[in-house]
């Protein structure tokens, strides 16, 4: 419960149990001004990011600013190689539990406003990155182009759908024939 206290929103009361402890570190790891704060310095027992959300994909946490806060995902493929949709901040927590959970093969960028650091995963993993043409200027690191407005076939596991967005490059991605990562697909506007 978050309630009002001198202008500012704050929790009601501390985490009661290791469960919420764990949601209160989520709560301020995928905070992009880190601007969750704590009365007293409870660490959740295991480490709460990657978040393991089933099927082979984990949230990565660490959003952010620069993404305006938005999510990042893990997809992992012991065929393909693993996929990470849109990018966290730089920090250690992500590259190494990167590396015990494979590495990356691509990144996947949803539109030009996600992006973050996704240069430094690349070099890092030596991982291929896909954006639309129409918004690769914002990341010039990018080592392939999603041309038009037909779906691209990126390899037998991954498919991208160009659709209307907010940017011009909004990209939906269809991992495995059941996994769809829309980005901000669903913010368009007609003055696109």
């Amino acid at each position: 419960m978050v309630e009002d206290a001198d202008g500012r929103s704050v929790f009601a009361r501390q985490p009661a149990d290791p469960g919420e402890v764990e949601q209160a570190w989520r709560a301020a790891m995928v905070c992009p001004t880190r601007s969750v704060g704590h009365v007293a310095l409870r660490r959740p027992e295991r480490p709460v990011f990657p978040h393991d959300l089933g099927d082979g994909v984990y949230r990565l946490g660490h959003n952010a600013r620069s993404s305006f806060g938005a999510h990042s995902y893990l997809i992992r493929n012991a065929v393909s190689g693993n996929v990470m949709v849109d990018s966290p901040r730089w920090t250690r927590d992500v590259y190494e539990s990167l590396a015990d959970l494979g590495g990356l093969a691509d990144i996947l960028l949803t539109h030009r406003d996600d992006i973050a650091d996704a240069d430094r995963y690349a070099e890092r993993f030596a991982a291929r990155v896909w954006i639309h043409r129409d918004d690769a200027g914002a990341a010039p690191f990018a080592t392939d182009h999603i041309v038009g407005e037909e779906a691209v076939s990126i390899r037998d596991d991954l498919v991208a759908f160009p659709v209307p967005g907010h940017t011009k490059g909004s990209v939906l991605y269809l991992i495995d024939r059941h996994l769809l990562f829309s980005g901000d697909s669903l913010a368009w506007s007609p003055d696109n």
